[in-house]
């Protein structure tokens, strides 16, 4: 994985490495433009939608995001690609596209995503693209979207039941984009606390395969975005008698007990993220039968007291 900038400012840089505790926050008008390219692995996405290229530009009051597919010149039946946009106040905004052609914004709302309004975009050959108004972006957040934006973008399966991270660029984290050419017209300062953005909810990526009689073999399970002080543990739910506790790092938590195994279909394996206060995540996942998906996941959350509830009820 590589990364590219071009024409962000020192000043920008700096308040990038300290979290943009304490940043003043002015608007004023259109000026400098600014782009972001991250290059991902190809091939860690098997059979999945595969990013090669994220790009992030930012010109005038437009910011123009687009994924490159290294297997895809469109999405397939569940699929999704999705542009997460972290504000300096501590705002999550969406954008995605989907397999039915529904392009839309959305604002996490801290339980789930609310939509905003559909959004234009379009494909060239495998790439997506999308432009969004900096100024639109600021009205849906509700808080200013300057002098930078983080920003990290994923490919999904199984996008409108139980939506699972297959791909995503960079591989942990985010990129910032310098938005000093800021939307507004107004020179009132806004100050902001000391808070970081928020960190992206904890998702499961995985890649199952057929093997010989019948049996299903993960190839890839893992947990993204753990937070920190969080214990990770994999359990047969179903038709196996494995455990394992699972090493995090840098908030990735990856399985090697469970991968490269042949299990019949239906067996259930329950994975659980717990931090420290007792709440936490959960995600089951299902090797499938002879026909369909070759696994399936379910999601949800642990709430205080230890309630196990689906991603609903979150």
């Amino acid at each position: 994985m590589s990364f590219r900038r071009l024409g962000v400012s020192l000043a920008v840089l700096a308040l990038l490495a300290v979290g943009f505790g304490g940043a003043a926050l002015v608007a004023r008008g259109a000026s400098a433009d600014d782009q972001t390219t991250v290059s991902d692995a190809v091939g860690d996405a098997g059979s999945n939608p595969d990013i090669s290229v994220f790009t992030a530009t930012v010109t005038g009051d437009a910011l123009t995001l687009s994924t490159s597919l290294a297997n895809r010149t469109g999405l397939g039946r569940g699929e999704s690609i999705q542009f997460f946009i972290h504000t300096t106040g501590g705002g999550l905004l969406n954008a995605a596209v989907f397999d039915s052609g529904e392009t839309k914004l959305s604002l996490w709302t801290g339980f789930a995503y609310q939509t905003i309004h559909g959004i234009t975009g379009s494909w060239s050959g495998g790439t997506f693209t999308t432009t969004l108004s900096l100024s639109d972006l600021q009205s849906a957040v509700h808080q200013p979207v300057q002098p930078a934006l983080l920003l990290w973008t994923g490919t999904y399966v199984n996008s409108s039941s139980s939506p699972t991270l297959a791909d995503r660029a960079p591989d942990n984290g985010t990129v910032g984009i310098s938005t000093d050419a800021t939307p507004t017209t107004t020179t009132t300062d806004t100050t902001t606390t000391d808070e970081s953005p928020p960190a992206p909810v904890p998702q499961l990526a995985m890649r199952a395969v057929r093997v010989a009689h019948g049996r299903v073999e993960w190839k890839k399970i893992a947990v993204v975005h753990v937070p920190a002080h969080s214990a990770v543990g994999i359990s047969c739910a179903k038709g196996c008698h494995r455990s394992e506790q699972v090493r995090v790092a840098r908030g990735v938590a990856t399985s090697k007990r469970f991968v490269n195994v042949p299990f019949v279909g239906g067996t259930s394996l329950f994975v659980k993220v717990t931090q420290g206060d007792g709440t936490g995540y959960w995600f089951k996942l299902t090797a499938g039968g002879a026909t369909g998906p070759a696994a399936t996941s379910t999601q949800g959350c642990i709430k205080l007291g230890g309630e196990f509830v689906d991603s609903s009820g979150c």
